[in-house]
């Protein structure tokens, strides 16, 4: 996705804990909504691109939670992600002068599987309910950086395999419904 603009992932994941709850070890399955848009003004040409896609997560990640009280924790994690789409969206336009070309397509498709390495730095604050509780609600802030891994886009027009990879950053809020089943495991 080139200019990422908004990025919606709810999941659900299944989390065991092990020392004390210091330690983490989870599995995630999702859902992503991807959107892009690019602009570019020069010298009387205008083009404007936008993408829109489609896909599923499946995410492993372990993690160490520090400073824990019966309120919030800061957690650390490490994992890996793969992004399987299945729907794509491109429109364009171009202006050169008063002349305008745009186009665009819609596929959908499976795709192969995008993979990528994430490390996310997250504030969780429990609203409703202490941590300790069978259930609790919680908000979680965090900074997330990701590499995808160089991925297969398909050929362009001139025969050029369109092949890259990509570093995704930013903040991420979330909610977090948390269902402890046993004392190590639970829904997160």
């Amino acid at each position: 996705m080139q200019d990422l603009n908004y990025y919606y992932a709810p999941n659900i994941s299944y989390s065991y804990y092990f020392g004390d709850e210091r330690f983490i070890v989870g599995f995630a399955l999702g859902w992503v909504y991807e959107t892009g848009t690019s602009e570019l003004n020069s010298g009387g040409r205008r083009e404007f691109r936008e993408d829109i896609r489609n896909s599923l997560c499946y995410q492993v990640s372990s993690g160490v939670n520090i400073l824990r009280t019966k309120k919030r924790f800061l957690q650390i994690s490490l994992g890996v992600r793969a992004l399987h789409t299945y729907f794509f969206k491109h429109y364009s336009e171009e202006r050169i002068g008063g002349a305008l070309n745009f186009g665009g397509y819609e596929l959908d498709k499976w795709y192969d599987p995008d993979y990528s390495a994430f490390v996310s730095i997250g504030y969780h604050r429990a609203l409703v309910n202490d941590l300790d509780k069978k259930q609790s609600l919680s908000l979680r802030i965090s900074w997330d950086i990701e590499y995808q891994f160089p991925a297969y886009y398909g050929v362009t027009a001139d025969g050029v395999v369109n092949e890259f990879s990509s570093i995704r950053m930013g903040p991420s809020v979330s909610f977090i419904w948390r269902i402890k089943a046993k004392k190590n495991n639970g829904l997160f």
